[in-house]
């Protein structure tokens, strides 16, 4: 419907009253229409624009409610969706153990869906927060399922952010030379995105001119373990140019 598209149009824009104000009147259409999985979507997205609004409260009702119809009505895949979201809105309030456990909930119906993607996104935001809360063996398992489960994915699952948050692990726990490997690795996936025409993260305007004005600078910066990875990749490339 040209309403909800214009609705998202508006979030996208960050103009949130607007898409609210859209959003409600889709789910007011929609609940006339007893459409209960529509209505659960039209609440999940108000929940969303609530959230990227830095409004709290409204989010999680918003999304509880969306949660609440798709447990009714069996949505497997709209509810793991809708725990993903509201374990993002827990870790930003720094309730960790709420958004760990919601995290595995929703890791657990992809599991059963079949669904490695969007398991891989999962276990990685709970790997994100177990290593918050410095559970670091616990979060090296999610991470390293995370891995495993893109395997089969190439770029789209952006396995560079996996090998990146293995490599926050591996430091956290000391393990400087396992830090570095999944460092390179990161490096190394992000590169062959960038190679077959993947858009850069950064803004890399300025940076070329930064990388000929001291090569053995970028050069260091490259092999320096704290060095981002998509900079590390961004200097690499410039290097090879010149």
């Amino acid at each position: 419907m040209s309403k909800c598209q214009l609705a998202t149009v508006r979030l996208l824009q960050k103009n949130y009253a607007e898409a609210l104000r859209l959003y409600f009147e889709v789910l007011e259409i929609f609940e006339r229409l007893n459409e209960p999985g529509t209505v659960a979507t039209a609440w999940h997205q108000i929940g969303t624009v609530y959230k990227d609004a830095g409004q709290f409260e409204p989010a999680e009702d918003a999304y509880q409610r969306s949660l609440t119809i798709e447990v009714r009505i069996g949505a497997s895949r709209g509810q793991a969706a809708t725990l993903n979201q509201l374990g993002r809105l827990y870790s930003s309030a720094r309730r960790h153990e709420e958004a760990i456990r919601l995290y595995r909930q929703a890791a657990d119906i992809y599991v059963q869906l079949g669904d490695l993607l969007r398991e891989s996104m999962v276990r990685s935001n709970t790997a994100n927060v177990l290593a918050n809360l410095n559970q670091l063996d616990d979060a090296r398992r999610e991470i390293e399922r995370a891995i495993e489960c893109n395997k089969t994915f190439g770029h789209v699952a952006e396995p560079w952010k996996t090998f990146d948050i293995l490599s926050d692990i591996e430091r956290a726990a000391g393990n400087q030379s396992a830090a570095l490997e999944a460092r390179n690795r990161a490096i190394a996936a992000y590169l062959a995105y960038r190679r077959d025409g993947g858009a850069p993260e950064i803004d890399t305007n300025q940076l070329a001119g930064i990388v000929e004005q001291d090569r053995e600078a970028a050069r260091t910066a490259i092999a320096d373990p704290q060095t981002p990875y998509g900079l590390a990749a961004e200097i690499t490339l410039i290097l090879e140019k010149i």
